[in-house]
């Protein structure tokens, strides 16, 4: 599904004040508490964005368990990437190129609550792969150290983010390819 999303939507993240409107594809990811909107980035995008966010911890407990059950299409490298080009269209160009060969970044935003936003960006790095996630936060903001990877906040708390992941899991591997 396409959606058109206006570049203002994200000014209280970026210097950047002018107003575009951009065509992103997107899809909508209901968990047990909220509805997100998960939109695909372009690199420039998530450059912009990814300069007013803070870095979070990643669950790599739960990678590991997602990574062990053969079932699913997260244990095959191969299957991901296919399954996330067709879907979302070609990689990115924001990755390590001498570690990895992919990355699809995307912004998630809370429908309820627009001003609740996060980057997901999903590279491979060796052979693993990655859901990077960083909190966007205002630009002016001084009050959250910007150069330490920091737990989940209450706005998207590691239970919501391990679910929305899986559901992502799943309708990568449940979508016609």
């Amino acid at each position: 599904m396409m959606n058109t999303i206006k570049y203002y939507s994200f000014s209280n993240y970026s210097e950047n004040k002018e107003y575009k409107s951009i065509e992103n594809i997107s899809i909508d990811v209901k968990t047990k508490k909220n509805i997100y909107k998960l939109i695909r980035l372009n690199d420039q995008q998530y450059y912009q964005l990814h300069k007013s966010s803070i870095a979070i911890f990643e669950d790599y407990g739960h990678m590991m368990s997602l990574y062990a059950d053969k079932d699913i299409l997260y244990s095959s490298f191969s299957k991901m990437f296919t399954a996330l080009k067709l879907l979302f269209g070609e990689s990115g160009k924001y990755y390590d190129d001498w570690k990895g060969s992919f990355s699809f970044p995307f912004l998630i935003l809370n429908k309820d609550k627009e001003e609740i936003a996060y980057l997901m960006n999903i590279y491979n790095i060796r052979s693993s792969i990655e859901f990077g996630m960083r909190k966007l936060i205002k630009s002016a903001d001084d009050t959250l150290e910007r150069d330490i990877i920091h737990k989940p906040f209450e706005d998207f708390p590691r239970e919501e983010i391990n679910y929305f992941i899986n559901f992502f899991v799943g309708y990568l591997y449940s979508s016609p390819q």
